[in-house]
């Protein structure tokens, strides 16, 4: 079963030093921030954006709005 466990955005050393102890895990996988962006997550995250603008405009309901 795979289970994630978050983790913090920032190191004290950046980038990780290549003797981090989280690098010599077997079942860890370390990504920079931009190992999440394809063109299909930025179209996604792209037209969320569109339509909260038209939301905003209009009175609408924002989508994935934080409080």
């Amino acid at each position: 079963m795979a289970r994630s466990l978050p983790l913090p955005e920032r190191w004290q050393t950046e980038p990780m030093t290549a003797d981090h102890p989280l690098l010599s895990l077997e079942n860890v996988v370390v990504t920079p921030h931009i190992g999440m962006y394809s063109k299909e997550a930025i179209s996604a995250v792209s037209e969320i954006c569109a339509e909260n603008v038209v939301a905003c405009l209009t009175g609408g309901e924002l989508r994935n709005r934080v409080v």
